[in-house]
């Protein structure tokens, strides 16, 4: 119902991330119009507050991310860290050009791949592609990640080399000595 003199704030928030309020104007007698505008996909709670009358009323807008537009590497496991000296692996996530994270879930978010040493496999869990690269044989694994058949960020390198240490980052003064872990890759085809 039309009342004179209100006084209406609306607030969006997605909880402790975000929060913001937004200038409301009359549009006619008991209407009134704002503009929302954000590039931060989620779930937002849209407030409309009262301030004569107290009262409020929520609803909820959901943001969806937009097409992929680059991708992120959430983590690398090089061949020494496997428990396969053949084995190297990398996590990806796909983001949309406001660095919004793409889920899996949304259309056209597919990532493929193609090393130039041995096989990759592609596979995805809770919106994180894994790209696990197998090895045949000594040399450099280039990853190449691919959206929609066009390469989609850098190149990435594996390093699949006969004998890999894994030195450590630093040394223990009162041992004096330093444990490094070698990591030894012999293919198939070489025999034993």
């Amino acid at each position: 119902h039309p009342i004179k003199n209100r006084q209406l704030r609306l607030v969006a928030t997605t909880g402790i991330d975000y929060s913001k309020e937004f200038e409301v104007t009359e549009f006619g007698m008991g209407i009134y119009r704002t503009n929302f505008a954000t590039k931060l996909a989620g779930l937002y709670v849209i407030t409309v507050l009262d301030d004569v009358s107290g009262t409020k009323n929520d609803a909820t807008l959901r943001v969806n991310p937009g097409p992929v537009d680059h991708i992120q590497i959430v983590d690398r496991i090089e061949p020494h860290q496997s428990s396969e000296p053949n084995k190297a692996a990398v996590r990806i996530v796909s983001k949309d050009k406001y660095d919004n994270m793409v889920p899996y879930s949304s259309s056209e978010n597919n990532l493929t791949a193609g090393t130039s040493l041995g096989e990759v496999e592609v596979s995805h869990y809770d919106d994180i592609f894994y790209f696990e690269v197998t090895a045949d044989d000594w040399g450099t694994a280039e990853l190449s990640v691919r959206y929609k058949d066009a390469l989609i960020g850098d190149q990435i390198n594996f390093n699949f080399y006969p004998i890999q240490i894994g030195m450590p980052k630093g040394i223990e003064l009162a041992e004096g000595t330093v444990e490094a872990p070698i990591s030894i890759y012999f293919p198939k085809k070489y025999g034993k």
